[in-house]
């Protein structure tokens, strides 16, 4: 899964809670953006998703 791949990318300092943090965030911005590409987002996208929450 993807997300297992970029747990294991992140800090290993990082405390367990802080990387599932990060990927609750990271998923949200997936789920909101309608699964695209974050590369075919512009900062709209990033300014809408903020307004959102």
């Amino acid at each position: 899964m993807y997300f297992s791949h970029i747990s294991k990318q992140l800090c290993e300092d990082d405390a367990k809670r802080t990387i599932d943090c990060y990927l609750y965030w990271m998923k949200a911005y997936i789920i909101f953006i309608g699964k695209t590409h974050s590369n075919h987002c512009d900062e709209k996208a990033v300014e809408q998703f903020l307004s959102y929450l």
